[in-house]
């Protein structure tokens, strides 16, 4: 049975996961479509090595993640499959369920179902302690599974355009992941953000473009490790940004903003108080010249640079 042998080459970490270079963009292209994207430079690269030898319960080192084999479909985990080297897995096509066949797959760290049919996920998900990196951009789900807040490794989660989720059960359970860096809420048109997302304390990236909230909760300014935030709203449903610009001061960490597309006029005084801030990343469709306005709010902003590169990485690499 033919295997789908994928080996990704490594990127640089991103903002989020705090390795990033200074300037590199780091927006998920999943924000503005369901599906994930990668890099066609990292699908050319195909190897037959397995490079794993550890078991459930030695997580891999991210090299060794980044070059592991990854099955894309239930017919490859076969009962002949060894479970124990199956450390990606990320579906060839949209799946209509979760395969049953990775239940096995104790070493599983790194899971992508885009476009899931299904309205929910099993709760047998918790049984993946390994598990560092789950993207569900476009599901159906209604809900995640409790046992999510038992996956005490978990760093990052996609739920771009998950448009059927309950915010505030996402985020109940999500307080539960110690570890969770990484969290996209976009194109969710969900009307207000829950208080709890104060109690995501480690989270370092956060995307929430395009949903229908006009304003943030007093606790989300106490997000005090928060390095990247991604905040761009629909032209006739626009967030209030002059309340939100003026308490992200609050923010100790935060040193990317990424507004383009925001309907935005101008960037408010308030960015100069800003303690961590050092690139915005911002461009607006009525620009006739794009890097000329990036020049001009450059300059007038001493203490960060603006940018309009507004290229993309998945937040599929951010295990």
């Amino acid at each position: 049975m033919k295997k789908l042998l994928i080996a990704f080459a490594m990127v640089g970490f991103l903002a989020a996961c705090g390795g990033n270079k200074k300037g590199e963009n780091t927006e998920n292209s999943a924000d503005t479509s369901a599906s994930v994207n990668t890099d066609s430079a990292n699908t050319d690269n195909k190897t037959d090595e397995t490079t794993s030898t550890n078991t459930a319960d030695a997580p891999l080192s991210k090299d060794l993640v980044g070059k592991a084999k990854e099955y894309g479909s239930e017919e490859e985990v076969t009962a002949e499959t060894d479970k124990s080297k199956i450390i990606r897995y990320r579906s060839k096509n949209y799946a209509k369920e979760f395969p049953k066949a990775l239940f096995e797959a104790k070493n599983l760290q790194v899971l992508v179902l885009q476009s899931l049919s299904s309205s929910e996920l099993p709760n047998e998900i918790k049984n993946f302690k390994n598990l560092t990196c789950i993207v569900l951009d476009g599901a159906k789900i209604e809900k995640l599974p409790e046992g999510i807040g038992e996956l005490k490794n978990l760093k990052t989660i996609s739920l771009t355009s998950c448009r059927k989720l309950d915010i505030q059960q996402v985020l109940n359970v999500l307080k539960n992941c110690p570890q969770l860096e990484n969290l996209s809420l976009s194109y969710i048109p969900f009307e207000t953000m829950p208080a709890t997302i104060g109690e995501l304390k480690n989270l370092k990236h956060l995307r929430i473009k395009n949903n229908n909230f006009k304003t943030l909760p007093d606790e989300f300014y106490t997000l005090s490790n928060l390095e990247y935030l991604s905040i761009s709203s629909k032209k006739d449903t626009p967030y209030n940004y002059e309340d939100i610009f003026k308490k992200l001061k609050q923010l100790p960490a935060l040193t990317k903003l990424f507004i383009p597309f925001a309907g935005l006029k101008a960037l408010p005084d308030v960015m100069k108080e800003y303690p961590a801030l050092n690139k915005v990343v911002w461009k607006e469709s009525d620009w006739k010249n794009a890097q000329e306005q990036a020049e001009q709010w450059s300059a007038k902003f001493p203490n960060f640079t603006v940018s309009i590169n507004t290229s993309s990485t998945p937040l599929y690499y951010m295990y």
